[in-house]
């Protein structure tokens, strides 16, 4: 089975976490794939490009 991710033009990768569904304003349901960046490379160093400004994943 292949790895469900997503590489952005960083480098950064983003590996598969859940579905979730989200009703917009209209009522309308939309269906997400939640994607959550790797923390750490290869060498666990941590990837300051994988976190947001407060220091959470993107």
């Amino acid at each position: 089975m292949e790895d469900d991710c997503y590489i952005n033009p960083k480098g950064i990768r983003f590996n598969f976490k859940a579905y979730r569904k989200r009703t917009d304003k209209y009522g309308f349901q939309r269906d997400f794939k939640e994607y959550v960046a790797e923390k750490y490379d290869e060498n666990h160093e941590l990837i300051p490009d994988a976190l947001t400004p407060k220091g959470n994943l993107k």
